[in-house]
């Protein structure tokens, strides 16, 4: 019985290591809002007159989606044949649908924006956002347009739960190191 146990033992062990590990590996797949957000760059970069390039300097998974409403000025992002959107991919219309509030899912992002010839750097807060209703969903892009330091959208980022997402301007400094 005890070398029964002293076998056991090591090999259980070694199968929740390998368990957790696999876990941790796991799924690595792209986050759903990617595709938008490289939509949005791609559309961004075509409408500049002057060559951009944009770094995702940090993404977070808001915890609290259900608080965020557009109270700030915005611009929505999408490409969605149903709901209506204000900036759509060229050759597509935008739906007539209102986006249904609030939004399923919701992740904060930190994008720098470099102009190629230039060393400066500005960060803009984007908000990426899954709407649906009952048949239709879609990720879209929501562009305030108050700058990365604004009290305002930093209120909002606390409300929806984006608290880790540090934006206040010794941050933001610091990162354009």
């Amino acid at each position: 019985m005890k070398k029964a146990l002293i076998l056991v033992i090591p090999l259980l062990g070694a199968g929740v290591l390998v368990a957790v590990l696999l876990l941790l590996i796991g799924n690595r797949e792209p986050p759903a809002w990617q595709p938008v957000l490289q939509e949005y760059i791609a559309y961004q970069k075509s409408q500049s007159r002057l060559p951009l390039n944009y770094t995702l300097e940090a993404s977070y998974h808001a915890t609290r989606p259900w608080d965020y409403q557009p109270d700030l000025p915005e611009i929505v992002f999408g490409s969605h044949y149903y709901y209506r959107t204000d900036e759509p991919m060229p050759a597509q219309d935008s739906g007539n649908m209102p986006l249904p509030y609030p939004p399923h899912d919701l992740w904060c992002l930190l994008v720098a924006v470099h102009p190629a010839a230039s060393a400066s750097v500005q960060y803009q807060v984007l908000f990426a956002a899954e709407h649906h209703d009952l048949y239709n969903a879609t990720w879209v892009i929501h562009a305030p347009l108050s700058p990365a330091t604004d009290p305002g959208l930093r209120q909002k980022l606390e409300r929806i739960g984006c608290d880790r997402f540090d934006v206040s301007p010794a941050s933001l400094a610091y990162l354009s190191r």
